[in-house]
């Protein structure tokens, strides 16, 4: 394994555990994070967190997350006023996914959002 692309000549994305390990730093907290094996099984860790750190990495991930939770859950509030059933409504990977929805929901959803139909 190479940091660099031997086609494009580009350097090679970092690893997950280098990217988590280098956010942690730049947010001033310091912690050990061990790679997955080479078979990628395994997950990354984060060991050796102080408490003192382990809660400004709660704080911060509460901070990041926040407009998002807040938008899914004023969407879910909106729309159970309007009986459109969300039962999938989540935040993944940092946005908003309705999940499975029934089409008589969908069509009320679109008519609400002013969606326009798509031509088929």
């Amino acid at each position: 394994m190479t940091d660099i692309d031997t086609r494009t000549h580009t350097p090679a994305p970092p690893s997950p555990s280098a990217e988590l390990w280098a956010a942690l730093g730049e947010a001033g907290l310091s912690a050990r994070v061990t790679p997955p094996d080479a078979d990628a099984q395994n997950p990354v860790r984060i060991t050796l967190l102080n408490p003192t750190d382990a809660r400004q990495l709660a704080r911060l991930i509460r901070t990041g997350t926040k407009r998002t939770l807040k938008a899914a859950r004023t969407l879910r509030e909106i729309c159970e006023g309007y009986r459109i059933d969300l039962p999938g409504l989540r935040v993944e990977h940092g946005r908003i996914t309705l999940g499975p929805i029934r089409i008589d929901d969908a069509a009320r959803l679109a008519r609400l959002l002013d969606a326009v139909p798509q031509a088929s």
